[in-house]
């Protein structure tokens, strides 16, 4: 994860799904649905990138 600016951009290079604390509203996403929010916490689909807005 790295933030620039007002930007969050968190990647996850592995091959299944890891959670991470929501780090503000999603702007986009390189999997094909938006990553769930389970208890506070998104789930980041397996070899994707988000973009994040804080």
């Amino acid at each position: 994860m790295f933030r620039r600016g007002s930007f969050v951009c968190t990647v996850n290079t592995t091959g299944a799904p890891v959670r991470i604390p929501v780090p503000g509203r999603l702007l986009l996403t390189s999997a094909g649905a938006d990553p769930q929010v389970v208890d506070g916490e998104a789930v980041l689909a397996a070899d994707s990138t988000d973009w994040w807005a804080v």
